[in-house]
C-alpha cells in the first residue's frame, strides 16, 4: 500500500506540472514582417481584477510608423481601434480598454510605414490574439479547488492500481471501491461547490458548462464524476458495503470500467483548463 501512495502521489504531482505547462493561458512570442521591418509581440492573455490591459510591439530596426491595434468582442464582428504610442525608441504601447470580468476580446496589431509597407500580427489574417477579463479569485477558494481536484486524481491513480491488481487475480474489489468513493468525494467537491465559486469569482457566472454553455473545464469536470458514478453504481453492493453479490458487474469487469475510467479521466485532466 506505502508504494502505491508513493506511486499516486509522483504521478499527481507530474500532472500538475503537465497541466501548467498546457495551460490555454500562457502568453506566446510573435514575430512578423520581414527584413527591414519585423515586428515582435507578446500576448497578452488575461486582465485580473479592474484596470486597462496594456499592449506592447517592438519595431527592429526602430524607424518612423504608425500602429494601431484592433479587436472585436465576441460574438459581435464590430472592430474597434486604438493607436498606440512609443514609450521608447522602437517600444510601442497601447491600453485596451477595462472590461467587465468574462468578457473575452479577439486582437491584432497592424504596422504602417512612410513608404506604404503593412505589416500585421499575428502575421496570419485567421489567428488572434485572445485576451480574457477575469476577476480576482480568493486565494483560499483556488487553493481547495486545485488541491480537492487533484486528490481526486490521487484517489483515480489509487484506484487504477488496485484496478490491475484484480485483474492479476491478487485482490478483490475492497480497495478499488475504497479509492472510488474518494475520487467522487474529491471530484464533487472540487467541480462543483468550489468549482462553481471559483468560476463566479473569475469570470461572472456560476457555470457554462453543459446544458448551459460548453466551457471545456466545466464540461469535463461532470464527465468525470458521471463516469466514476456509473462505475460505483454497476457494482452497487460493494460501495454500499451491502456486499459483493449485490453488484451487476464481477470483480473483472469492474476492474475494466475502473481502467476505462482512469483513461479517460487522465486525458481530460490533461486539456487545457479555461481558468
Amino acid at each position: 500500500m506505502a508504494r502505491r501512495i508513493i506511486i499516486g502521489v509522483v504521478l499527481t504531482l507530474l500532472l500538475l506540472a503537465a497541466a501548467r505547462r498546457l495551460s490555454v493561458n500562457r502568453p506566446a512570442d510573435l514575430v512578423s514582417g520581414e527584413e527591414g521591418l519585423r515586428v515582435y509581440h507578446r500576448t497578452v492573455t488575461e486582465m485580473v481584477g479592474p484596470g486597462q490591459p496594456r499592449v506592447q510591439a517592438r519595431i527592429d530596426p526602430a524607424q518612423h510608423v504608425a500602429l494601431v491595434v484592433r479587436w472585436i468582442t465576441p460574438p459581435s464582428s464590430e472592430i474597434e481601434a486604438r493607436g498606440m504610442w512609443e514609450i521608447r525608441k522602437g517600444l510601442w504601447e497601447a491600453c485596451f480598454p477595462e472590461l467587465e470580468k468574462g468578457t473575452k476580446i479577439k486582437y491584432w496589431i497592424t504596422v504602417a510605414t512612410a513608404e506604404g509597407r503593412k505589416v500585421r500580427m499575428p502575421g496570419d489574417p485567421e489567428k488572434f490574439g485572445v485576451l480574457s477579463y477575469k476577476g480576482k479569485a480568493s486565494n483560499l477558494v483556488v487553493g481547495a479547488h486545485v488541491l480537492f481536484m487533484f486528490g481526486a486524481f490521487f484517489f483515480m491513480v489509487m484506484s487504477f492500481l488496485a484496478a490491475i491488481g484484480i485483474l492479476r487475480g491478487r485482490e478483490d474489489k475492497k480497495n478499488a471501491v475504497r479509492a472510488a468513493r474518494g475520487v467522487l468525494a474529491s471530484s464533487f467537491i472540487g467541480g462543483w461547490p468550489l468549482g462553481l465559486l471559483l468560476n463566479y469569482q473569475t469570470f461572472g457566472k456560476l457555470w457554462e458548462g453543459f446544458p448551459f454553455g460548453y466551457d471545456v473545464t466545466d464540461n469535463k469536470t461532470q464527465v468525470i464524476f458521471i463516469l466514476w458514478l456509473v462505475s460505483l453504481l454497476l457494482a452497487w453492493g460493494s460501495f454500499t458495503g451491502k456486499g459483493e453479490e449485490k453488484d451487476r458487474l464481477g470483480r473483472r469487469a469492474f476492474a475494466l470500467s475502473i481502467v476505462a475510467c482512469f483513461v479517460v479521466s487522465l486525458i481530460l485532466f490533461i486539456l487545457p483548463h479555461s481558468i
